[in-house]
């Protein structure tokens, strides 16, 4: 279920609950039943939510997204919630994001995982597909996506799973990986501030640092056990943001 507290009283305000198995048995004994279990299937998530983001333009507005291939777009205003429904997308992680009226959505499969939609009518703008990226032997699976906060284009999105060799720097525009930060293990989260980068995963590590940085110095490991986990320093890139 997704559930929504009010932050000064600290008590639930609003629950949109997913449907239950056995509920759905007893749901199909009667045809009149079946319609309005249908369309509860329709409004509610049917499997595990694992991703909410709000539209930072508007909180009423929030979508989200799990192991039942749909992105559903809420509305907390609305009776029932749902307003929009977007088919495809199986997330699992923190793979969804939101930048000027465009959803980031990263499908946790071994290809064609990146995807641009309209947050407005919910129709796909792009699949986003880098010319430079490797051939991945195990595929890529993607945990963890993002738009980069330093870009204040929208135009570079942050990507990082249990296949791509650590987390990935993707220009949409120029459609290639511009940078690759390495982790030998899966990167499962991420996020960025203005320049600022952290992200970690099963290497026990968190990687911080600053993407334009020159100095090495500029650029942090914190590790959580002994064992050495190596990635490249974090070097000064060109991007051509025009």
């Amino acid at each position: 279920s997704i559930r929504i507290y009010d932050n000064a009283t600290q008590k639930l305000w609003k629950e949109y609950s997913q449907v239950q198995r056995s509920e759905m048995l007893i749901t199909l004994s009667s045809h009149s039943a079946l319609s309005s279990m249908s369309e509860e299937v329709r409004t509610n998530h049917i499997k595990r939510v694992y991703c909410v983001r709000s539209l930072p333009e508007d909180f009423n507005i929030f979508v989200s997204g799990g192991w039942d291939c749909v992105i559903k777009i809420w509305d907390i205003r609305v009776p029932g919630g749902c307003v929009r429904d977007i088919d495809g997308p199986y997330i699992f992680g923190e793979a969804i994001d939101i930048c000027q009226g465009k959803l980031l959505t990263a499908s946790c499969q071994a290809s064609n995982t990146l995807a641009l939609w309209d947050i407005g009518s919910g129709e796909l703008i792009t699949n986003i597909v880098p010319s430079n990226k490797s051939v991945y032997l195990y595929g890529e699976y993607p945990y963890t996506a993002q738009f980069y906060r330093g870009d204040p284009t929208g135009d570079m999105i942050l990507c990082g799973g249990s296949g791509l060799g650590g987390l990935q720097v993707i220009s949409i525009r120029r459609e290639m990986i511009i940078y690759i930060l390495e982790d030998e293990k899966p990167v499962v989260t991420v996020d960025s501030t203005d320049t600022n980068i952290a992200f970690g995963g099963k290497s026990n590590t968190v990687f911080f640092g600053n993407l334009y940085a020159q100095d090495e110095s500029s650029q942090y490991v914190m590790r959580a056990s002994s064992r050495e986990t190596t990635m490249s320093s974090l070097m000064e890139i060109e991007m051509d943001m025009e």
